[in-house]
């Protein structure tokens, strides 16, 4: 695993409902490069903890099921402690578990795991929210409400969804979240919209040129709806694929795509997109030599 915890304060308490969920965090923290100063299953030990005007904590993991309160309650307790007002707080919760992880949203969320969980879902969150986090250049409130959007996202609840994104971009304007606003508004089949946040998608980050290098056969259009709007969204980030000396651009159809360039979360949000649009088959590459060395072309860019 990446040192996640490289440049910033490395200190983490977990909170687990028990000894073998407690002891993989701890060894994924570890790897990670973070110092474990608290490990339990008590809210109100780790409220004793925290309150300790010496202690330094950057990270709290918390399972939804806190031994002898609500979640939400423990959550509010650690926010009212100024110097934790802000502490990144990754959420562990079931999906009977959905309507208290809800509840703890308000709280500030910085991520959010599903159990049951395992090593790598532990550490792909952890690394995804510090990579986001980096994104949103150290604004903890755009990212909290990101977490809130995607929590809604991931359940089919796009009116919510809309709600928070629209509130992240308040906070820091990001090319990725308008990407996921104009998937989500695609979802609901208001193609303006969608067509606005792709829009400001490509003015809101000079860094973020994600380029579809490769679309072969076409799209099927979305449950018969004339195909000619997302196609058109497509050309927001679509390069001249004559540059490449191959492939085509079919106005009507896609179904393969290469996205080049962005970040990480950039690129996935990009892929998800596509995925709304009915194209499965989508391949990441970080950069245009990566995406060229599959097809031996000699390019520059």
């Amino acid at each position: 695993m990446n040192n996640v915890a490289n440049n910033v304060a490395n200190n983490a308490i977990i909170l687990g409902s028990s000894v073998a969920l407690r002891d993989m965090i701890r060894s994924n923290l570890k790897s990670a490069g973070f110092k474990v100063l608290e490990s339990s299953a008590s809210g109100k030990a780790v409220l004793e903890t925290l309150s300790d005007a010496s202690v330094s904590c950057q990270l709290l993991f918390c399972d939804v099921q806190v031994d002898g309160m609500q979640c939400r309650n423990f959550l509010a307790e650690i926010r009212k402690m100024p110097d934790f007002s802000s502490m990144m707080i990754v959420l562990l919760a079931a999906d009977l578990e959905q309507e208290e992880a809800e509840a703890c949203l308000g709280f500030g969320i910085a991520g959010i795991i599903k159990k049951p969980c395992n090593s790598g879902s532990i550490s792909s969150v952890l690394q995804s929210t510090y990579q986001r986090l980096k994104s949103f250049n150290g604004n903890f409130k755009a990212l909290f409400l990101y977490t809130a959007a995607a929590f809604f996202d991931s359940l089919g609840r796009h009116r919510a969804a809309i709600q928070s994104y629209e509130q992240s971009l308040v906070e820091y304007d990001s090319a990725a979240v308008h990407f996921d606003l104009a998937r989500v508004y695609l979802a609901r089949h208001n193609k303006t919209k969608a067509l606005e946040h792709f829009s400001k998608a490509e003015q809101s980050s000079s860094t973020f040129k994600p380029l579809v290098v490769k679309l072969l056969s076409q799209y099927q259009a979305i449950n018969g709806e004339d195909s000619s709007i997302p196609s058109a969204a497509l050309k927001t980030f679509a390069m001249p694929l004559d540059h490449f000396g191959r492939g085509f651009y079919n106005s009507q159809r896609i179904q393969k795509a290469m996205i080049v360039g962005g970040s990480h979360q950039e690129r996935t949000s990009v892929k998800t997109f596509l995925g709304i649009l009915g194209v499965q088959n989508v391949l990441l590459k970080e950069s245009a030599e990566d995406a060229l060395k599959m097809y031996r072309i000699p390019i520059s860019i």
